[in-house]
């Protein structure tokens, strides 16, 4: 089956009235350019139209495999899980299942049954087309401790400045609703700013501005990320840029994660009044879910009502950064 035969069919099933619908192909012989393999799936729903891919596990003990994976999916959606994200869930479980199955008796074993999904390698990546899942994009990774430790985030050239002054190492500069000349000024010097202290500069969302700089990265919210095109990613990757992305929910995490970007950042935390969000609190124990998940050459961020007494709860929780908007004061007080 091709994959325009595979969406084809997917449309044609929505038709007759299902809410969602799940293709699986783990029979598929897909390879990423590497020569991994790759196992796909096709979700489809009113919403959403989308591919899932995870690496082949090598393992002729994949007995109940489909089984697994409704039963997994309807116990997430039971849980309160939105359908995608249970989905993304499950197909993490069964991958894990595989990897590590044995045989019992005379034929093929088995799928293994584990807990909830904790293993990074067996976590999928969600993609809007099929080749996508197997070309994909690399991020430069950090390094010298990039991302990690606390990162305030400023709306001003000024703000940078001060942080920096502070001992602040990494900085992200986040402008809206700014002229692109002035947005190219602001990057200007604020990356002047974080060359003269030695820290790293991370640009929100304007990323051609954060190029033309020469910035240590930018920073992505998912919707921006969504926006993107492939060739807009190839190019911001090319260029040697790090890039983060937002993440708020398990179908958001698998497609940061189709990207490799250099960190993922999940929020909020706790309850903000920085930003209006549509996700309630996803609390530490998703904080430390998202690490696990998470490949451990990728920072965990965390964002969202952290302040100076919660700060140690999150770390320990798993996250490698945290991000600071209103809290700023309090960490790096003005000179």
């Amino acid at each position: 089956r091709t994959p325009t035969a595979v969406e084809a069919a997917g449309a044609e099933l929505l038709r007759t009235g299902c809410g969602a619908v799940l293709i699986k192909g783990g029979h598929t012989k897909a390879r990423e350019a590497s020569g991994a393999a790759v196992a796909q799936d096709y979700f489809c729903s009113a919403d959403i139209c989308c591919w899932l891919s995870s690496a082949r596990v090598e393992n002729e003990n994949t007995h109940g495999t489909g089984c697994t994976l409704s039963a997994c999916i309807a116990a997430f959606v039971a849980q309160g899980e939105p359908m995608l994200d249970a989905v993304v869930l499950a197909k993490a479980y069964v991958t894990r299942g595989i990897q590590l199955a044995t045989r019992l008796g005379k034929g093929p074993g088995p799928v293994a049954h584990t807990g909830w999904p904790a293993d990074a390698k067996a976590m999928p990546w969600i993609t809007r087309t099929c080749d996508e899942g197997i070309v994909r994009t690399q991020f430069a990774r950090c390094s010298d401790g990039a991302a990690c430790g606390v990162v305030p985030i400023v709306d001003s050239v000024e703000g940078v400045q001060q942080v920096v002054s502070a001992g602040a190492k990494d900085v992200q500069l986040r402008v809206k609703n700014v002229p692109a000349s002035t947005v190219l000024e602001m990057v200007s010097h604020a990356q002047e700013a974080c060359a003269k202290s030695g820290a790293r500069l991370w640009v929100n969302d304007h990323w051609e501005a954060a190029i033309s700089c020469g910035t240590y990265g930018a920073h992505v919210g998912f919707e921006d990320l969504e926006a993107m095109g492939v060739k807009e990613r190839r190019r911001l990757a090319s260029s040697g840029m790090r890039l983060g992305v937002s993440t708020h929910s398990y179908a958001e995490l698998a497609t940061a994660l189709a990207v490799r970007p250099s960190y993922v950042s999940l929020g909020p935390v706790f309850s903000t009044a920085s930003k209006k969000l549509r996700f309630t609190p996803r609390g530490l124990a998703n904080v430390e879910r998202w690490r696990k998940l998470i490949p451990s050459d990728t920072p965990l961020v965390a964002i969202g009502g952290i302040t100076r007494e919660r700060a140690l709860a999150v770390t320990a929780a798993g996250a490698d950064g945290i991000a600071i908007i209103s809290a700023i004061d309090s960490w790096y007080p003005r000179s």
